[in-house]
């Protein structure tokens, strides 16, 4: 099992690097585009250095891709726009085949359209992920997956053990989220934010609400809309028993600081389990590594993929 982290400049992707992730994965700016991308977030600045959600161009695409590979870290270009209609086609198709003479390892698809149109392109023997946009809930959905060309398949963090245990069985490499992401249908929801919108939307499903009623009205209430899990520590070994190929962290559009504890304390779990540590040396790691961890989410029994992973949809 490796850490698959997020990238959004050089500097980024040489951090990433440092603190233990194996494979990067980023998307490209393209001209063809004005607030939208190729690759699945729009183009905003994330940080006060000026850091884009998405690298500005093919030359500094170029560096990370040099110095990620001298350190044995592997790079996937984000390819995975929800849909690709017909007017995006050809621009899809110039940003495809860049990434490819300058070197990427494997391509992130999000949408049928895209898979067929990619594995078109590149040559046979190239690697091509399904992100989770294509909502593989099911064996059914994976085995698709499969027999269309994709070698890796990204699954929603709404599944359980037993979902997740037949998934893998189907031959294909199988990737989870570690922290955070969507709380509703992990990559089809319609709270739509973070696309280079003029106004800040924030993160709606996040959100504290205030709740007027006749009774009176309560602000700031807890994140009524939040269903979300946000932590797979305790279950990282039971993970790594059904094969699961990578954890992935989000999130390309923030700075890179506010995810280098997770790759940090996930890359360091993974390791300390492969060297027959318990789960109790893994956590006090966490704990040390990252001194809001436990607040943030033992305390909150924040945990993903466990047998409490439906426990909001029934309240």
């Amino acid at each position: 099992m490796i850490v698959k982290a997020p990238v959004n400049s050089l500097r980024s992707a040489e951090l990433q690097c440092k603190y233990g992730a194996k494979e990067i994965y980023l998307g490209l700016r393209s001209d063809k585009l004005n607030r939208l991308s190729f690759s699945g977030r729009g183009s905003i600045k994330v940080d006060k250095k000026g850091s884009n959600s998405n690298i500005e161009s093919g030359e500094e695409l170029n560096k990370i891709i040099s110095h990620c590979h001298e350190k044995g870290v592997s790079v996937a270009l984000a390819a995975n726009c929800p849909s690709l209609p017909d007017a995006m086609k050809d621009g899809y198709e110039e940003y495809i085949n860049e990434v490819i003479e300058l070197g990427v390892d494997s391509i992130i698809v999000g949408d049928l359209a895209s898979l067929i149109l990619v594995r078109k392109i590149v040559p046979k023997d190239f690697y091509v992920t399904a992100s989770v946009f294509m909502e593989s809930y099911n064996i059914g959905v994976v085995q698709m997956l499969k027999h269309l060309g994709a070698n890796e398949v990204y699954i929603p963090h709404h599944l359980k053990y037993e979902e997740i245990e037949k998934i893998c069985d189907e031959g294909l490499n199988i990737g989870v989220f570690a922290n955070y992401g969507c709380s509703f249908s992990n990559g089809r929801c319609g709270l739509i934010h973070r696309w280079g919108e003029e106004i800040d939307m924030g993160i709606p499903c996040r959100a504290k609400f205030d709740i007027s009623s006749k009774n009176g009205s309560i602000k700031d209430a807890y994140p009524i809309l939040d269903f979300g899990l946000d932590c797979c520590l305790c279950t990282i070994k039971k993970l790594m028993d059904f094969n699961i190929h990578s954890l992935k962290l989000i999130d390309r559009a923030t700075p890179v600081e506010q995810v280098l504890p997770f790759t940090k304390v996930y890359s360091t779990a993974i390791k300390m389990f492969q060297e027959g540590k318990n789960l109790d040396e893994i956590k006090a790691m966490a704990f040390k590594t990252v001194p809001w961890w436990e607040n943030q989410f033992c305390a909150t029994k924040n945990c993903r993929y466990m047998d409490n992973c439906y426990s909001s949809y029934y309240i």
